[in-house]
């Protein structure tokens, strides 16, 4: 096809072409309207070698990023989400709870940030703190520990 071909379609179907997108627009925007709102609140855990000397400074912060990683997917497993569940006595399983978290570690980091979805925005905060506390005692419970 020409650019002729093209501008003679376009102004033979315009109306057509302007109706729809009024219409899928309008629908769009009432779709969106339907939906309820939903608040994210951001809860982040910052972790920290123990008491090293300062020689073994630069191996403790590779080793505590690299095991970050195994944290953020720690944090939505069914140990730490259960006593969450429990505590704040949330009417879900912790599968069902896993969907609505997102757990990241910005690259290069030793931060973990847990942003929980919900329509409460209250509700947001209480369950991204709770996380981050479970998820603090489930470290301790599965970290080497020094003699």
């Amino acid at each position: 096809m020409t650019a002729h071909e093209y501008l003679s379609t376009l102004r033979k179907y315009w109306l057509l072409i302007l109706l729809t997108t009024i219409i899928a627009g309008l629908g769009a925007y009432g779709a969106a309207r339907l939906l309820p709102k939903q608040y994210e609140s951001t809860a982040s855990v910052l972790v920290v070698p123990g008491a090293v000397q300062s020689t073994e400074l630069g191996q403790s912060s590779t080793y505590v990023q690299s095991i970050v990683q195994s944290y953020t997917v720690l944090a939505t497993s069914p140990r730490v989400l259960g006593p969450v569940i429990s505590d704040l006595r949330l009417d879900e399983t912790s599968v069902s709870l896993a969907k609505r978290v997102e757990v990241e570690s910005p690259l290069n980091t030793t931060v973990i940030n847990v942003t929980t979805t919900d329509p409460d925005p209250v509700e947001a905060q209480r369950i991204s703190a709770a996380i981050t506390s479970s998820l603090i005692s489930q470290v301790k419970t599965v970290s080497p520990q020094v003699a």
